[in-house]
């Protein structure tokens, strides 16, 4: 039993021995920066109002609707690297469209007439923003109810 402790004993210092020796072979740098503050819409919700939608015509283009909006950010940085993203929970038949209060209703939101997936980011230039449309959007097959809906999303802008 004595030899069994001994041995680990010296196994274990030859070990450290060995790390304690060892070169540096990383490094790490960079640089710290401060990026300006981004404000959508004067920090006004965006209202989209749809009126009333036909269940039976909610395709995913009847009642596209504008998205009227504006970025500014404090300081003078430049445009190389404004992004825009929007935050939500998505419909699971559609990874661009916000879930709703109506179940198989969502709200697809389109940049420049193509789908915005949640959760990604668009690189922007803050001069000629990006058209962002709204259209609600049903699951395949789905009747939906008659009813009051509504659905809310973030949209973010930011420097990176």
């Amino acid at each position: 039993m004595k030899k069994l402790s001994i041995s680990a004993v010296l196994i274990f210092f030859f070990a450290v021995s060995i790390t304690g020796q060892a070169e540096e072979n990383m490094k790490f740098h960079g640089t710290l920066v401060s990026y300006p503050d981004c404000t959508i819409n004067n920090n006004q919700p965006i209202e989209i109002n749809f009126g009333n939608v036909g269940v039976n015509k909610v395709d995913g283009v009847n009642y596209t609707k504008d998205i009227d909006y504006n970025i500014t950010c404090d300081g003078d940085a430049d445009d190389a690297g404004l992004y825009i993203s929007l935050l939500g929970t998505a419909v699971q038949f559609d990874l661009a469209a916000v879930e709703s209060s109506v179940a198989d209703l969502g709200i697809e939101i389109k940049n420049n007439d193509k789908p915005f997936t949640l959760g990604t980011q668009i690189k922007v230039d803050k001069n000629a923003l990006p058209k962002l449309t709204a259209v609600p959007v049903k699951k395949d097959g789905a009747e939906l109810s008659v009813g009051d809906f509504s659905a809310t999303a973030t949209l973010q802008a930011f420097y990176q």
